[in-house]
């Protein structure tokens, strides 16, 4: 974070040495030259109204007469003062006559008054004219000095530095506001994170708990429902036991799979799978959902399938069984349709690509145009009052997201009362080599292959697992032993269960 305050803190710093070096070459190239200007054309003025004086003066009495009349005329020139500072707008006046003009003798009315060598005035060299005949009199040449455009300059630098030291202030108000926001953002960041960690770590945490007893029952469901004798009189409440205790497994998944994916934890896991295996066994999944709700069930997929593809298989069927679960459930009565669609094929780095379109198609309720993007929020659903529709309002948003880290995009259009399509299209390299179609029938587990072994299981927290794993044994035919709490630490408070395979 002080890297990053650094940062900052040199980029307002090379604001400032650029706002001030922007300032000091804008005086330089162009405040200074119009002033400049300015006060040259100002001072012209000045001289061009005093010439008038001395033209009068030139041509008024006898050779005597006209040189006091000049004299008087300079000097009053030479004291006029600016009201405002006081100071004489004139340091020296030279006069050069042309004397077959003015019939008086050569040199006689040529004067010099003041300080007429000043470098830092301003010269101006105005002819004289007679008021009368417009004749060319002289040439009276004026030296105006400075204090003008020295006032001039001054106001203007100090309104330029007022600019300057403002914008000065600013850049710093707006550098301090930013380090402000960075540090707040900082916080709030940290913050989130630690709120992650603290969420995914609560929702691992309470997952474990309840996987715990949740694991047991399932177990213990799976035992009853191979007790035949036990299944003749409370076959139906095993099911039971069996699909509310798998629910509550998915229920348990989806919410980690979502806290993981907002926080950037879950990982694609792409490998080789058969696809019309795969997509087959979706199809016969959601037939039977369909079937108990009397519900019309169409797959349709294309003969030219690529036989074995890689990619997410895990997740892709988790994508899949989220859209024909919540089509089937919300479709009180009429069709849902799977399709499958292979939109094209091409070569790309020496290997053949698939783009497929999977869409699901349902007669449902139908989701409201302004419901598209809420639909996709966690723990949203759509559901009228007097709807009893089980679910958590996960499974679109988890969709979703996944399909996003796959580079994919989860596309709806609904009609409300006609129901509702979604897909989305995926590109998935085909395998060259024939994947082995996996099948998984059921089977009753009665032990394992190869010579007699000694299986030693051992639970930290409770015996649960332990009992489990007892009567599975005893159901089986095996011989097992308890052992009881651990006399020797293997670690601290376990306790262990040996197991001997007949």
């Amino acid at each position: 974070m002080r890297r990053i305050y650094l940062v900052i803190t040199l980029i307002f710093l090379f604001l400032a040495i650029a706002l001030q070096t922007l300032m000091f070459f804008y005086w330089h190239t162009v405040l200074e030259p119009r002033l400049w200007n300015e006060a040259d054309s100002h001072a012209k003025l000045l001289a061009h109204a005093q010439a008038g004086v001395l033209a009068k003066a030139l041509v008024s009495g006898n050779e005597e007469q006209r040189r006091q009349a000049l004299i008087e005329s300079i000097a009053q020139i030479l004291l006029f003062t600016d009201p405002t500072t006081g100071l004489t707008f004139f340091s020296g006046i030279t006069l050069e006559v042309d004397y077959d003009v003015v019939l008086v003798p050569v040199s006689c009315l040529d004067l010099e008054r003041g300080v007429t060598d000043c470098k830092p005035c301003f010269s101006a060299d105005v002819a004289l004219y007679d008021p009368d005949t417009d004749e060319l009199l002289g040439i009276a040449g004026f030296q105006i000095n400075d204090r003008f455009y020295q006032l001039l300059s001054k106001d203007v630098k100090i309104q330029l530095f007022t600019e300057s030291s403002i914008g000065l202030i600013l850049l710093a108000v707006v550098w301090l506001l930013v380090i402000i926001l960075f540090k707040k953002l900082h916080q709030a960041k940290e913050r989130s994170e630690r709120a992650n960690l603290a969420k995914i770590s609560f929702l691992a945490n309470m997952s474990h708990e309840i996987r715990t007893p949740l694991n047991a029952i399932l177990g213990y469901a799976q035992l009853f429902k191979d007790d035949q004798e036990l299944m003749r009189t409370h076959g139906q409440a095993v099911e039971t036991i069996y699909r509310s205790g798998e629910h509550l497994l998915l229920m348990i998944n989806d919410i980690l799979d979502i806290a993981k994916i907002d926080a950037g934890k879950l990982e694609l896991l792409s490998g080789e799978f058969h696809l019309p295996t795969f997509l087959n066994t979706l199809a016969d999944m959601a037939r039977i959902r369909a079937q108990l709700k009397d519900i019309q069930f169409i797959y349709t997929a294309p003969t030219d399938f690529p036989t074995a593809v890689h990619g997410d298989e895990k997740h892709l069927r988790q994508i899949l069984l989220n859209l024909l679960s919540n089509a089937i459930k919300f479709t009180p009565d009429g069709t849902v349709h799977f399709q499958v669609q292979k939109l094209s094929a091409e070569n790309r780095d020496n290997q053949q690509w698939q783009k497929l379109r999977f869409q699901v198609t349902d007669t449902g309720f139908g989701i409201p145009h302004d419901k598209w993007d809420e639909i996709l929020l966690p723990f949203h659903q759509l559901i009228e009052r007097h709807q009893t529709i089980e679910g958590t309002g996960l499974g679109l948003a988890i969709t979703s997201r996944l399909l996003n880290l796959m580079g994919s995009k989860l596309c709806i259009k609904s009609q409300v009362d006609k129901g509702s399509t979604f897909w989305f299209d995926l590109e998935l390299p085909a395998v060259n080599e024939v994947v082995n179609e996996q099948t998984s029938p059921h089977r009753r587990v009665t032990g394992y292959r190869g010579s007699r072994r000694k299986l030693l299981v051992i639970d930290d927290n409770n015996s649960i697992y332990v009992e489990f794993v007892r009567v599975y044994c005893r159901n089986s035919g095996n011989w097992c032993d308890w052992l009881g709490q651990a006399r020797h630490r293997v670690t601290a408070g376990f306790g262990f269960i040996g197991y001997h395979h007949a």
